[in-house]
């Protein structure tokens, strides 16, 4: 019993750290963009991107759509709303579907 309650918290914390894998630097993202600091908030969001984060991937294909931050580049942010609607975020599929 007392192996099977460790295996448990084992796999708790780890899907814990994998669900906040780039949060911190999303965070960060979230932080400069609202400052209207695009190139910072795009480094950050892209940080966080790369690790997964699909509001992140979200957030940085609509900063490559807009030219906020970056060139504006329709490939790159098709690209990023892919990999967030891959892990079933809403509104990166609906960006996909215009």
């Amino acid at each position: 019993m007392k192996k099977v309650l460790v295996l448990c918290l084992a796999t708790i914390v780890a899907l814990h750290s994998f669900a906040q894998k780039g949060q911190e630097e999303f965070e960060k993202g979230i932080s400069f963009y609202q400052e209207e600091n695009y190139t910072k908030a795009v480094s950050w969001f892209k940080k966080a991107a790369e690790q997964g984060h699909a509001d992140a991937q979200y957030n940085l294909a609509f900063c490559y759509a807009n030219g906020n931050g970056v060139s504006q580049d329709y490939k790159q942010a098709a690209s990023w709303y892919e990999k967030a609607a891959e892990q079933g975020l809403g509104e990166a599929i609906e960006a996909l579907k215009k």
